[in-house]
């Protein structure tokens, strides 16, 4: 247990020098606090104490501070659960959008023209994809009505168009809320 005063001073430590993108070491760390106490003329803690409270920092936190944000979603996840739930199908639908990882060319030259974008619309009660879109352009407002307007239509004239009229698309209706 370190004084109320020299707790602080060791957490700004970690703040301002040990959870910073240069990634130093413990011992780089335990040798900033000693700098730092002795010019306040404050008892330096124990290497150990450091160690401690470094260990006692939150990986998310540290990865994220450290590494970067993405590479913390990567290692630890997303950051929270969905609180959408819903029993009642095309009651709540979510919308995301993703970058394809496909590079489209041109069909004659084979120039690469640029990735597509896949807007998906999610039932929430049943998990299943009613509606779709896919495009070159970043996700607007246009994609989400073109999900929107698949999502709500019925999709038999769809599917007869691109002759899978043998296909079962059933999901279809108004939704009540859309979560993007």
């Amino acid at each position: 247990m370190l004084e109320p005063e020299r707790e602080e001073l060791l957490q700004v430590c970690l703040r301002e020098f040990y959870l910073t993108s240069q990634r130093p070491s413990i011992g780089a760390l335990a040798r900033e606090v000693r700098r730092r106490f002795s010019e306040l003329q404050l008892p330096t803690p124990n290497y150990r104490t450091v160690q401690r409270r470094v260990e006692a920092l939150d990986q998310r936190l540290v990865v994220g501070k450290r590494e970067g944000s993405k590479r913390a979603r990567g290692k630890f996840g997303p950051v929270g659960v969905s609180t959408l739930s819903t029993d009642v199908p095309m009651d709540v639908l979510q919308i995301d959008h993703t970058l394809v990882d496909l590079i489209v060319v041109d069909r004659e030259l084979r120039l690469p023209i640029g990735r597509p974008w896949l807007t998906l619309a999610i039932d929430i009660a049943s998990r299943a994809v009613v509606g779709f879109s896919v495009s070159l352009d970043a996700p607007s407002a246009l994609s989400v009505s073109l999900v929107l307007s698949h999502a709500v239509l019925p999709k038999a004239g769809w599917l007869a168009d691109r002759e899978l009229q043998n296909l079962e698309w059933p999901m279809g209706g108004v939704p009540r809320v859309i979560h993007g």
